[in-house]
């Protein structure tokens, strides 16, 4: 059985080389669409034998994908991105998924990242270790990446592709768990300044609305897009869409109660995370939310009840705790506080936000000992550079005080302590 991986790129001299040296053993040939690219994307891929179609880009990433699998000539296709990779350790496993029939494979995407704030964030606790590199997270999913070579399997969507409709819609195949991760990077905040794809991912989505009108989750896509990019009244409208089509999703109505925080509209809010636990009553992350929108409010003891079930039910939940810590500190009860801030930087060990939020706390309470083992040489912000010379100063452990220009929040807090 031989594996074709298939895939498409424009512009990922940065990582593809990485990504093909990752799977160089384990498939028979390269077959990469190339949508425009400016840079060695073509030439590096080229010297690892890969077959390169130049395709002018079409506003269609299905079409570019069916590009590449028509021109395999696998039995099998692997479908990753340029910013993706698998563990060579995995091939074994893949080998003998490949000799069932009839059957196409999900492999779990695990997307590393350094924003404890996104939804189903897990702390990398040094499981992958080269894989993980420096990111402090991840959160995953999974879709179907690896399927037979038929004339029926193709994908489908202009955005968001998937080659799950076409195997359902053929009835020949059945879909099964791999247990097989892909590692991706492109969560990363380095590579999401690189790409900034919201302006193409918009249209897209859009265009994708305007060619089936009643399908829910483009909708919800689209909401997740304007959010993401601050367009939050396009969201809700998106949302609103979405749950007139299919009102038992339970993300759609997490997603939807977070965007009507952030509008302040806590009253739809929370009416809308109740709708999520009326679904699953497991869901810590409307637990959480609901920690959020009482924290707005200044209902702070009815805020950290929700955040304690929330953490109850996901030990691991980074954001329950640093919410948790500031509605402790609202109140006044700042060990409390300190022993939120220090249980959500055991989960995310690094996070700088997180620790100049902590360091700054206990800049409040005078224990500036404490701060230059929360705060580290290497943090770039000028927030954290202030802190740790501010506590050193007081310590006198520096003759100068910071001279770095710290946010006005900084600002009135030496000024109190001056």
């Amino acid at each position: 059985m031989k594996i074709s991986l298939c895939m498409i790129a424009k512009n990922e001299e940065h990582c593809i080389s990485e990504c093909l040296s990752s799977v160089k053993n384990l498939v028979s040939e390269i077959i990469l669409v190339d949508t425009g690219s400016t840079d060695r994307t073509v030439e590096i891929a080229k010297e690892f034998g890969a077959k390169v179609i130049v395709s002018p880009w079409r506003d269609d990433f299905a079409y570019h994908r069916n590009e590449g699998v028509e021109e395999s000539s696998g039995d099998w296709i692997l479908v990753l991105d340029a910013d993706e990779t698998l563990n060579s350790d995995d091939f074994p496993r893949i080998l003998e998924l490949i000799e069932e029939k009839d059957t196409c494979f999900e492999l779990t995407q695990r997307h590393y990242t350094d924003d404890h704030r996104l939804s189903g964030y897990t702390p990398c606790v040094g499981e992958h270790p080269h894989f993980e590199k420096d990111n402090l997270g991840f959160f995953e999913s999974s879709c179907v990446r690896l399927f037979p070579k038929h004339p029926k399997l193709r994908f489908k969507n202009k955005i968001h592709e998937l080659v799950e409709p076409s195997i359902y819609e053929s009835k020949n195949f059945n879909i099964k768990r791999s247990g097989i991760r892909i590692h991706h990077y492109g969560h990363t905040k380095e590579t999401l300044e690189r790409k900034k794809k919201h302006p193409l991912y918009g249209s897209l989505g859009e265009k994708k609305i305007k060619e089936d009108p009643n399908n829910w989750q483009a909708f919800f896509e689209l909401g997740v897009e304007y959010n993401v990019h601050g367009e939050l009244e396009k969201s809700i409208e998106a949302f609103n869409k979405a749950a007139s089509l299919n009102p038992n999703y339970v993300p759609l109505w997490v997603n939807k109660g977070y965007v009507n925080c952030e509008l302040g509209k806590y009253e739809a809010a929370l009416e809308d995370q109740k709708k999520a636990l009326s679904l699953d009553p497991k869901c810590f992350e409307a637990y959480g939310n609901i920690g959020v929108i009482f924290l707005r409010t200044k209902e702070l003891e009815k805020s950290i009840a929700a955040l304690l079930r929330a953490v109850d039910i996901n030990p691991n939940y980074v954001n329950g705790f640093a919410n948790m810590a500031r509605a402790f500190g609202h109140l006044g009860k700042l060990p409390e506080a300190s022993l939120c801030f220090e249980r959500a930087l055991l989960l995310a060990p690094g996070n700088e936000a997180l620790s100049v939020e902590y360091a700054g706390l206990l800049v409040s309470t005078k224990l500036f000992s404490k701060v230059e083992k929360i705060l580290s040489e290497n943090m770039r912000s000028a927030d954290a550079k202030v802190l740790l010379n501010y506590s050193r100063f007081k310590l006198g452990k520096s003759a100068h005080r910071p001279t770095e220009e710290p946010s006005a929040h900084l600002v009135r807090l030496l000024e109190e302590l001056s």
